[in-house]
């Protein structure tokens, strides 16, 4: 994510308002590293004006997504199926207990694996809270794209 060559984008997109959705999960790139929430956060940084949406969550590290959207305001995690995987509880856990991470989180089918309806259906039953579940349903994608 944070590849110099990548940098003449990120710039584009932060001068003309527009959304940069970063894959951050284990299928992205040759090497596991190439998607560390890390990357993500070097770029938000360097790029404090971009909204920056991390597609599949980081995962497998959680934390560090947890941690990247904590300290870095231009920043929104969508854990997409990982919330159902191995500690991807996390992501339902830190959601539900902390307002800025319940504000900053979206939900993403990621489409075509588990099919959308299902994905949905799943989504909903994995312990969020109601206020939770709205704001990762709906209201914050509004308000992102609203910025």
């Amino acid at each position: 994510a944070d590849s110099p060559l990548l940098y003449p984008l990120y710039a584009l997109c932060e001068d003309l308002g527009l959304l940069a959705v970063i894959h951050a999960g284990p299928l992205g790139g040759p090497d596991p590293e190439h998607t560390h929430p890390a990357g993500i956060g070097r770029v938000a940084r360097d790029f404090p004006a971009l909204r920056i949406v991390m597609s599949h969550g980081g995962y497998p590290h959680i934390d560090d997504a947890i941690m990247c959207v904590f300290k870095h305001p231009n920043v929104w995690l969508a854990p997409d199926p990982y919330c159902d995987f191995p500690g991807g509880e996390g992501y339902i856990a830190w959601a539900n207990r902390s307002p800025l991470i319940a504000e900053r989180i979206l939900y993403g089918s990621s489409h075509g694996w588990p099919h959308a309806p299902e994905a949905l259906a799943r989504f909903q039953q994995l312990g969020w809270r109601d206020d939770v579940l709205e704001r990762a349903l709906y209201t914050n994608a509004a308000e992102l794209l609203a910025r």
